[in-house]
């Protein structure tokens, strides 16, 4: 994680789309209207060094439902 120029803020790179979306179900979920459909695009970044056919940086797409089971 690198430091912001004010040293106030810290900047990290996106290192996976599925537990991010886990999270904000969890935080948001008395919120959320289920099913809860969603799609996301964007570049993430791997924890590994790079190999070939394996770059470091590449672009990732989601689609996501969720829904809660209302019979327990």
């Amino acid at each position: 994680m690198a430091q912001g120029k004010d040293d106030a803020k810290d900047y990290a790179l996106h290192f996976d789309l599925t537990v991010p979306f886990a999270r904000y179900v969890l935080d948001w979920e008395n919120v959320l209207t289920f099913p809860f459909k969603r799609y996301q695009i964007q570049p993430v970044r791997r924890g590994e060094r790079s190999q070939r056919g394996r770059f470091k940086e590449f672009w990732q797409s989601d689609i996501d439902v969720i829904w809660q089971d209302t019979e327990k």
